[in-house]
């Protein structure tokens, strides 16, 4: 993969984020203007947030 050849992680769970920093990048991806032309539901942001920062389940 692309990614290991660059050095890239398989997720980013080695930078610590925690399930409240997750929870905000759902209004940031919202607004970003990409979302103008590509809108996608908070449900479907929290899903790919979850596949890249595992989060323990409490």
């Amino acid at each position: 993969m692309l990614q290991h050849k660059v050095g890239l992680p398989a997720d980013f769970s080695e930078y610590n984020i925690s399930g409240e920093a997750l929870q905000m990048v759902i209004p940031a991806v919202m607004k970003d203007p990409a979302a103008l032309n590509f809108p996608m539901p908070p449900e479907l942001i929290a899903a790919i947030g979850q596949r890249v920062v595992p989060l323990p389940v409490k």
